[in-house]
């Protein structure tokens, strides 16, 4: 959390390449009927996401690609991946239980990502 005034404004990479300004429940090519506000925030990073305000920017630089939102104005959040222990019948058709084992052992953890904050 940061104390950015973004107003609902946040940007995010196009395939890598660019970053697209993105504004919280509104899309500039069609009226938004958001039935989920946060599923109807979240875009796919490849490269990053920021947000920005008139004197400062925050940024997020990923190394894999997941899906990120500005969900609150001075907040990113980051979704590194979906765990379900049963299945939400959407058509998967069974649980989603993401998990690594270390060699030799009988030890299986969820998946973990580690943050590095430099600055």
């Amino acid at each position: 959390m940061t104390n950015l005034s973004s107003n609902g404004e946040f940007f995010t990479d196009s395939n890598g390449r660019d970053f697209l300004k993105r504004i919280r429940n509104y899309r500039k090519d069609w009226d938004l009927d958001i039935h989920e506000e946060v599923a109807g925030n979240y875009y796919p990073l490849n490269l990053g996401i920021y947000l920005k305000d008139n004197k400062t920017e925050f940024s997020l630089l990923v190394d894999r690609p997941l899906g990120g939102s500005s969900i609150f104005d001075g907040e990113l959040e980051l979704m590194l991946h979906r765990r379900l222990l049963h299945d939400d019948g959407r058509g998967v058709g069974e649980a989603i239980n993401e998990t690594v084992c270390i060699n030799g052992t009988n030890s299986c953890e969820g998946l973990t990502v580690s943050l590095h904050l430099h600055g």
